[in-house]
């Protein structure tokens, strides 16, 4: 440095001032600045004789700072030049300074600026007075900045205009060529990229960046750098893009820009991309540094939350249209069931303002799925060609027979159009019909322009309006098929459709398509209502009696003169009386009458004459023809049956009558009621089929199907009421409204009285009414005690009922033992059914077989059921009569007699009794014992004791044969007792037992085998005893079981209970109403409702069968020469090793090998009964072999190009329309995944898929019934490739998002949804669903070290199993109900690498492949809990 003498520069600048006026022209000048060194050039800039600013004055690159000791020296080289405008520094020798001393600027910038400089650079009306430094003025403005962003983000502007600003600012501070924003979204499940700010500059207008979505550019994002962006969800900051391999020129050409660098970052929403900016080409440098890179982040952050609003704003929308689509969608399917136009209409008009688009048409397609005969005739003599255009997945030809038309533009308007031409505009693009066949969601952009289907360019009506975007869609009902095509329209901000229109309007298509099931249901409702009415029709019309059957009772020609609706009633009363025989003449009101001696059309007269003599005819208006008329129909409505037919129906009526009248039940009931109970009574077995319930329900029959409960009852019901809706037969159509109502409910209740399975529980209540009235003296208070309350009059009425229905055995010997043999023969018939169409052994009663034992089974019948109900109306009649009369029930009486004397009569002559011997604890009569507080069960009594009574017995068991010494017990009771269990035989030797009351003990225990022996066992009740269960199978063998009480007990509906549920089913026993205790799912229901089905008793278990002492990473069973075989890849050995299965040793073991070299795949291929094995090795090639069948041997057959497949990974065979191919997935760098094709000689390269990706895995399947493949990479997402039938190779389709690092991908399919199970070893491992559009996640599954996820069916299971190197191989099971994995068992199996079943002699097996221990095989166990 020379020599110049120091100035010293005052804090007011004095110095200096006067170094500017004298004009000193020196060439160097010291200014030495005293203080604190930072503060030098701060002062010297303080001075006002600097009007521009530093730089302004400085003619050349002369200013050096020199540190010294407290001070600062600035040094000018040259001369100092006077402040004179006329001699100001030009801009081009400011910038060369600036430019060569960038220390100088950088730390001048950051001490002092001007505040006119920042305003000058950044064109905005910044006011500061005296700043302290640039930082602060900075700071100031990017607080303004933000300011205005804020107001902006706030105000009604759309996003755009605030992100323009943005990228503004990046551009400015990071010295961009330009900026640009590209927004992400799908269509048809593709990611891309599009245009939305473009080429932005730090000045450009906001109207020449903002982008029309017309002339948008888009792209997909797997290409290029801003693709891989979005892609990858990481920044880029690329220094020389023609280095990058991701780089694409395809922006670049399309606007004849050149990039050189670029900086790029994603904006996030979570997880999720909305976009990419990028920012290109850094002004005065050749890339951008990494502080352009920070600043360009710091902005990212105000660019994202500008982004973030505006989505989270579109997101809302998005829901909120969602929502309130399927909302009002759902309302108005529901307001219309009438046909599926009318749904569609209503709904998709009512939401149209939430699709927001120009306009959308349904095309409705025709269901009919084959012609009608004379429709193919033309075709079959070559008249008319067939058809040969496109079909539905299900086979119907793609015929659009109406088109619905929204214009919601403008004025909105609707346009129906029936039987559209093929040219009409919403078809002739061949999109609907596309859609149709394949089912897709098309997405279309820019539709005019599409090469493949051929849209109208130009306007497509009078209205003017063009198609720009298009989205259409199927709608599919749950039968999965097609019935129409929606498609829309323009979307009303110009922009294409993207993913979520797609859903929103995937959705309402979807519950369109649902919807369409109301329709159908209704049609169907319909069709069967029709169809009833026309039934009812046929059968009124045939079983209606005709106009000769009237005339011979009502001969109103004959004898008036005219005909029946032409004459007085009281005329046709007087003839009608006087055709019917009297009462008294034919015995009507006798308990003893009977129908033998009687035609069937002398029966129709006694009918009338029963309602005569009731006094209801005349009372009620009953039409004299209508009466008459009625009683033929109820006859004709009787099958010509051994014994159900119409001479039991009116016998039934004619008791019903008896009772009334002769057995003075009347003056309970009042006339509408008597006159009810006696219709009711003829017509409660119309139309009867000569089985019983329980046929009907084994047989499945459309009467059980329709009936839940009192199957033929409910029909007998619905026949009668059948009758009362013709108005021509309609014998209470006089009556009032109410009155009908109530006759149809009497009838209700007296016919469904008649199901005996009823009786039980009505006879309780019965007997305490008949025990109430024994105890009433006032006979008119007795009266009322059942005239007064409905309930015990319909009580008395039901077992009324029941007392009409059995009344046979009450009629005289000769009659009732004609009846009894018509009853047998019935059964027999209905035995001989169930033996031959139901291949079931029946019960004794019904077997022809046993016909030996019906008399002791008749016996047992009268006994228990009949005679209570006989005995329990006679002490009604004896309670009335006792007072005023010494007879007892003399009417009523009688009957009793009666059935006790056919009881006698049908009973087995017995040996004379013996004097009893009566054990001291028991208290015994001539053929009943009871014993109360028993110790021990007796071991003997009077051998006529036919009934035996415990109670309150302290003994806790029932040891084997207790009762071997007493074999004439017919009923055997045991109550309120201290017992614990009942052992194995405790009844043996009990030849004759009919009836076993078991109840109100504490039963913990019952052997299986406790009832074995007891083969004429009628009654069983276990009830009241808290029991949880019931050994399986505990009444085998109880052959003659009719009724079973199992009520109140605790019972368990697992499965150990499920044996009881199937018995329930099959026997032709009656088992009262029993409910579940638990568990909590099945709480509370009917055990008598459940199905077996509803039992999921079997489960499974794989249990290790055999250990082989070798590792292997491949394995694969297949099928040759009728025999099974299984291959093993051993790597360490390089071998393929064979097994078969040996039937007499029950192994597997070595059949063949192959010796190779580092083998890891062994892959089985046949081919027209050829044998060939893909040898997959890591070193030396990869080869194909063929099995020698002459020599028994492997030889080689080809080699595989080793340039193509280096590092073969996995090995994938597939046919493809008749032809043969295998795939093998390269994961080395350089090779490819390669296709490999069948030419009848050999396997060809047909085809290089993904090159340089380090394919993992390969994976063929048919979605959509077409064929794809996946291909799993470590380098990206899996790829899904789908097959194209014009150029017979596989075009890539898509990618499965967010799926990073999966090493495989292997499919299953449950009914008709396809899955694919996603291995990851790090990370979790996937389920996913595909959705008719892309793969949806279902299920995570943690997995540590896995390297095979692998799905597989054994029988009806299927399962999937998730290997891991690191923990317990986990097999899941799939749960039909949740349609998910569950967790099912775990496997100890060293670093597993590929599963494979086999089923071999009926058995199931596990083959399990270890890298690092034993192959495995397991064996598939099912295992039975019910057991």
């Amino acid at each position: 440095m020379r020599n110049h003498t120091p100035l010293v520069l005052n804090s007011d600048c004095s110095l200096m001032q006067e170094l500017f006026r004298s004009g000193s022209s020196s060439p160097g000048v010291i200014v030495m600045c005293t203080g604190e060194a930072g503060k030098c050039l701060s002062r010297a800039l303080r001075c006002h004789f600097f009007p521009e600013a530093t730089f302004a004055l400085l003619r050349s690159s002369s200013v050096q700072l020199h540190p010294s000791e407290g001070s600062v020296s600035v040094l000018l080289q040259k001369e100092i030049v006077h402040p004179n405008p006329d001699r100001m520094a030009d801009k081009d020798t400011v910038e060369k300074f600036l430019d060569n001393n960038p220390q100088f600027a950088k730390e001048y910038y950051e001490k002092k600026v001007r505040a006119e400089v920042i305003t000058a650079a950044f064109n905005n009306q910044v006011r500061i007075k005296d700043p302290a430094s640039y930082k602060d003025v900075s700071a100031i403005l990017e607080a303004e900045f933000i300011l205005e962003l804020i107001k902006e983000m706030h105000s009604n502007s759309p996003m755009e205009k605030a992100l323009h600003k943005v990228l503004q600012r990046i551009a400015l501070l990071v010295q961009a060529d330009r900026c640009s924003f590209f927004g992400y979204r799908s269509r048809n499940g593709t990611p891309e990229l599009s245009t939305i700010l473009f080429d932005v500059t730090h000045s450009s207008p906001f109207d020449s960046n903002f982008v029309n979505p017309n002339v948008e550019i888009v792209f997909p994002t797997d290409m290029g750098i801003v693709g891989w962006t979005a892609h990858s969800k990481k920044p880029q900051n690329v220094a020389d893009v023609k280095k990058d391999s991701h780089f694409s020129d395809f922006v670049d050409k399309q606007t004849k820009y050149t990039t050189k660098c670029m900086i790029t970052a994603p904006v996030m929403n979570g997880k999720e991309p909305l976009g990419v900016i990028m920012a290109l080409n850094k002004q005065g440098a050749a890339d951008f540094s990494k502080n352009d890179q920070e600043l360009f982040n710091k902005y990212m952050n105000f660019a994202t939350v500008v982004i973030l609003q505006a989505h989270t704003a579109y997101m809302w929308d998005v829901e909120s249209r969602r929502s309130q689509v399927l909302l009002w969608s759902a309302s108005k399917v529901f307001e219309e069931l009438t046909d599926i136009e009318r749904q569609f209409h209503k709904a998709l008009y009512t939401v149209r303002t939430y699709i927001k688009c120009e306009r959308y048409s349904v095309a409705l397609l025709d269901m009919t799925k084959e012609k009608e005969f004379f429709d193919e005739w033309s075709i079959k003599l070559g008249e008319q060609e067939p058809y040969k255009g496109p079909k539905t997945p299900d086979g119907r030809e793609i015929n659009f027979y109406k088109i619905i038309d929204y214009l919601l533009e403008d004025k909105e308007e609707i346009k129906v159009i029936p039987g559209p031409p093929a040219d009409h505009w919403a078809l002739v693009s061949t999109l609907p019909a596309y859609v149709a066949e394949n089912g897709f969601i098309c997405n279309m952009m820019n539709a005019p322009a599409d090469e493949y289907f051929a849209f109208q360019k130009g306007p497509v009506d009078e209205s003017g309006w063009m198609i720009k975007n298009v989205l259409s869609l199927p709608i599919v009902n749950k039968k999965e098929e097609i019935v129409g095509v929606a498609t829309f329209f323009n979307r009303n901000d110009g922009k294409p459709f993207d993913e979520n229109d797609e859903q929103i309007t995937e959705a309402l298509t979807q519950f369109l398509g649902w919807s369409t099931l109301n329709s159908d249901t209704y049609d169907k409702l319909n069709r069967t209502e029709w169809r009833k009415e026309i039934a009812q029709e046929m059968l009124m019309y045939q079983g209606k009696a005709t106009v000769n059957d009237v005339r011979t009772i009502l001969n109103t020609e004959e004898k008036l003169g005219s005909a029946p609706e032409d004459c007085d009633q009281k005329e046709m009363y007087k003839l009608l009386r006087a055709n019917i025989p009297e009462a008294k003449t034919v015995e009507l009101c006798e308990f003893r009458f009977s129908d033998f001696p009687l035609s069937e059309v002398e029966l129709i007269k006694c009918g009338i004459r029963c309602f005569f003599e009731l006094g209801v005819v005349e009372k009620f208006k009953v039409p004299a023809q209508i009466l008459t008329r009625w009683m033929y129909t109820v006859r004709r409505g009787y099958r010509d049956i051994t014994y159900h037919n119409w001479r039991h129906g009116f016998n039934v009526g004619q008791t019903m009558f008896s009772l009334l009248l002769t057995g003075k039940l009347k003056k309970y009931y009042s006339d509408l009621e008597a006159f009810a109970m006696v219709a009711a009574g003829f017509c409660h077995d119309i139309d009867h089929r000569g089985t019983n319930n329980l046929f009907q329900t084994k047989s499945l029959s459309p009467l059980a199907k329709l009936h839940s409960s009192s199957v033929m009852e409910r029909h007998h019901l619905e026949y009668s009421k059948t009758l009362m809706e013709d108005e021509n037969l309609n014998i209470f159509g006089n009556l009032q409204k109410r009155q009908f109502e109530t006759v149809q409910h009497l009838f209700e209740v007296c016919i469904i009285a008649t199901d005996l399975a009823l009786y039980f529980k009505k006879r309780t209540m019965f007997q305490k009414i008949v025990e109430a009235m024994e105890g009433i003296p006032d006979e008119k208070e007795k009266i009322g005690y059942v005239s007064n309350n409905a309930t015990r009059k319909e009580i008395i009425m039901a077992m009324m009922m029941t007392a009409c229905d059995l009344s046979a055995i009450t009629k005289p010997w000769e009659v009732q033992s004609k009846v009894a043999l018509m009853v047998a023969a019935e059964f027999w018939e209905q035995g001989d059914l169930e033996r031959t169409v139901l291949d079931q052994q029946p019960i004794p009663m019904m077997d022809r077989n046993h016909a030996a034992e019906l008399p002791k089974m008749q016996c047992g019948f009268i006994d228990f059921v009949c005679s209570f109900v006989y005995k329990r109306f006679a002490r009604m009649e004896t309670a009335r009569r006792r007072s005023s009369s010494p007879r007892l029930g003399v009417s009523l009486a009688v009957v009793v007699v009666a059935a006790a004397a056919a009881s006698v009569l049908l009973a087995v002559d017995g040996k004379k009794a013996k004097q009893p011997r009566c054990p001291s604890s028991c208290t015994c009569t001539k053929d009943n014992a009871l014993c109360e507080s028993a110790g021990l069960i007796p071991r003997s009594f009077p051998p006529d004791v036919i009934s035996l009574s415990f109670v309150k017995s302290e003994f806790t068991e029932i040891p084997k044969e207790s009762f071997i010494h007493t074999p004439a017990l017919h009923l055997l009771l045991f109550t309120a007792n201290n017992l614990e269990s009942i052992n194995e035989d405790a009844f043996l030797g009990l030849p004759h037992l009919e009836y076993l009351f078991i109840e109100n003990n504490q039963i913990k225990s019952i052997s299986p085998h406790a009832f074995r022996g007891l083969k004429t066992l009628v009654h069983l009740s276990l009830a009241y005893n808290n029991l949880e269960t019931l050994p399986k199978d505990l009444f085998k063998g109880l052959e003659a079981l009719t009724k079973v009480d199992l009520r109140g007990n605790q019972f368990t509906c697992g499965c150990k209970l499920k044996w009881l549920v199937e018995w329930i089913y099959s026997t032709n026993a009656t088992v009262d109403q029993i409910y579940c205790k638990g568990p909590a799912s099945q709480l509370d229901k009917r055990i008598n409702d459940l199905v077996p089905q509803s039992f999921d008793c079997i489960t499974t278990e794989f249990a290790s069968y055999q250990s082989l002492k070798f590792e292997s990473i491949s394995v694969e069973a297949f099928s040759f020469g009728n025999d099974q075989y299984v291959v093993f890849a051993q790597p360490f050995i390089g071998k393929c090793s064979f097994l078969e299965w040996d039937h007499v040793e029950m192994v597997f073991r070595n059949y063949d090998d192959i010796d190779s070299t580092s083998t890891v795949i062994c892959k089985p291929l046949v081919i027209d009964n050829q044998l060939f094995i893909i040898v997959a090795q890591l070193f030396g090639g990869s080869h194909i072999y063929k099995r020698d069948t002459s020599a028994n041997k492997f030889i080689k057959l080809q080699g595989i190009d080793i340039l193509r497949i280096r590092k073969p990974n996995d090995v994938e065979t597939f046919r493809i329309d008749g032809e043969t191919f295998f795939v093998i997935a390269d994961s080395s760098k350089a090779g490819s995944t390669t296709i490999y094709k069948w030419n009848g000689n050999g396997f060809y390269s047909h085809q290089s898929l993904h090159p340089w990706y380090r394919d993992t895995d390969v994976e063929f399947m048919e979605i959509s019934s077409k064929p794809h493949l996946i291909l799993s990479s470590s380098s990206q997402r899996p790829v899904i490739y789908q097959w194209n039938k014009s150029t017979k190779l596989f075009d890539r389709r898509t990618d499965i998002p967010e799926m990073e690092d999966v090493y495989a991908v292997k499919h299953f399919a449950v009914k008709s949804d396809l899955f694919i199970c996603l291995t990851r070893f790090i990370g979790d491992s996937k389920v996913m669903r595909w959705d008719g559009a892309l793969f949806r996640e279902l299920q995570t599954l943690p997995s540590r070290g896995s390297m095979v996820f692998q799905p597989f069916a054994v029988a009806n299971w299927q399962y999937a199993i998730l290997g891991s190197d690191y923990s317990f191989t986990q097999v899941y099971r799939w749960d039909a109900k949740k349609s998910v994995f569950v967790r099912f068992q775990e496997l100890n199996i060293q670093a597993p690498r590929a599963f494979s079943p086999v089923a071999i002699d009926n058995r199931q097996f596990l083959l399990a492949s270890s890298f690092k221990g034993k192959t495995q095989i397991y064996e598939h166990l099912v295992i039975d809990l019910s057991n």
